[in-house]
């Protein structure tokens, strides 16, 4: 099975269990987001001008532009990701597996995330 059936199955069994109350949250120890059911969730791109208006986002002088559309992140797709940084007050996060991509929270109470690729 690949990464994207894995991600969908997780994601269809996130949406089943929405009552469980989980949250994303980020790991200090490793940089890494989690998923944890008393975890503070950090601040999502959600109701942000930048991300309302589908602008691009900064990071360490490189441009990335919006891949598609926010999806459900559950467990073994925060694996793959570490904090890159941070733009106008929200972390980014890259992907380990996937050079050129970042991945934007939108809502870290959901675990949703909006992919970012480098600007050619």
């Amino acid at each position: 099975m690949n990464r994207t059936a894995i991600s969908l199955a997780l994601c269809l069994g996130l949406i089943a269990a929405a009552g469980s109350a989980q949250a994303c949250s980020l790991d200090t120890a490793t940089n890494k987001p989690t998923v944890r059911k008393d975890g503070a969730p950090y601040a999502g791109a959600q109701g942000k001008p930048w991300y309302a208006q589908g602008r691009p986002v900064t990071l360490e002088g490189t441009s990335y532009k919006r891949q598609g559309s926010p999806r459900v992140f559950g467990d073994f797709d925060l694996s793959f990701l570490e904090k890159a940084g941070e733009f106008e007050g929200v972390l980014v996060f890259k992907d380990t597996d996937q050079e050129g991509t970042i991945f934007v929270p939108v809502d870290a109470k959901a675990c949703t995330f909006q992919a970012y690729q480098k600007a050619a």
